[in-house]
């Protein structure tokens, strides 16, 4: 019997490129920047903060599908900080 893969390693793609821009010629502050494309259809957003990258995220792949810290979606970093 083949092993059953949680929903969220099914296998959506997305390109994110994330930068460092100022906000305007003055030289105000640096502020972050970003595009999000999902692979598959090519819908793609830009993004100035990163609740709108998930949301873009969820959208495609629906939040209950995301793993959390719950369901061992812990990120390695996260894990060798645990110990």
């Amino acid at each position: 019997m083949a092993e059953q893969r949680p929903q969220w390693l099914s296998g959506e793609s997305f390109l994110v490129r994330i930068w460092w821009e100022t906000s305007n010629m003055s030289g105000e502050p640096l502020v972050w920047r970003g595009r999000v494309e999902h692979v598959a259809s090519g819908r793609a957003i830009y993004f100035d903060d990163f609740a709108e990258l998930l949301a873009f995220i969820e959208n495609r792949v629906g939040s209950s599908s995301l793993p959390t810290a719950a369901t061992g979606g812990q990120d390695k970093e996260e894990e060798r900080c645990a110990e």
